[in-house]
């Protein structure tokens, strides 16, 4: 493999960061949300799962922060090398520390995943076939092993995927967390109901007509 096989641009550069930051706005609002949801909607006989996604909630806000602010790599797979533009990189922290938390946290984030679908997810997610309850909560994971099978393969065979297509497939690991969020808000019976109250409050302030509107001939 060339140098020049590997190159992004400084436009290149800047448009993938902010699409970087788009994402984690986004999946920092999906995190405030959840945890609003974990701390005031949980029923009182899911209290010991709803500790158990706290921290998961934690350690997923933890690995953002620290991937998206403070890392903010860009990956030159297919050759095994990185290079980070974040506030550790401009701090002088060394690289190998700045990795090593990186790793940390995804050790951490895969293993806590795996326990809760094995443990914790079956019990709450709606009725129906166990195989197809357990595919709904896999999903998310696929967001995970599909970019990861994929860099694997550009860089175990040289010359077969290209630099820009391996930055593509690593930029999908950044919408994990709002793939997890959704999910499993959207699995939850007691958090659907919530929703669907809500929106259906919503809808019904949005369409009635007040005693004072119908005396004053107004309406919607």
């Amino acid at each position: 493999m060339t140098v020049s096989a590997i190159f992004l641009s400084p436009d290149a550069q800047h448009l993938y960061f902010t699409v970087i930051r788009a994402v984690f706005i986004v999946s920092m609002v999906l995190h405030c949300i959840s945890l609003i949801f974990l701390v005031k909607f949980t029923p009182n006989n899911l209290q010991a799962w709803r500790r158990y996604m706290l921290v998961l909630q934690v350690i997923l806000i933890t690995i953002d922060v620290h991937m998206e602010l403070l890392l903010q790599p860009i990956m030159l797979f297919p050759a095994p090398a990185v290079y980070t533009t974040g506030l550790l990189c401009h701090a002088g922290v060394p690289f190998q520390i700045q990795g090593g938390i990186g790793i940390l946290g995804m050790g951490m984030i895969g293993a806590a995943i795996i326990a809760c679908v094995l443990h914790r997810h079956q019990s709450i997610v709606s009725a129906g076939p166990s195989r197809w309850r357990l595919s709904k909560v896999i999903t998310p994971l696929l967001l995970l092993d599909f970019p990861a099978t994929i860099i694997f393969t550009a860089c175990a065979v040289d010359g077969l995927i290209a630099f820009e297509s391996c930055l593509v497939v690593f930029s999908l690991l950044y919408f994990h967390p709002i793939v997890h969020n959704v999910f499993w808000i959207g699995l939850t019976p007691a958090y659907r109901i919530k929703i669907a109250s809500r929106l259906s409050c919503i809808t019904n302030r949005f369409y009635s007509v007040s005693p004072v509107r119908i005396a004053e001939g107004k309406t919607f």
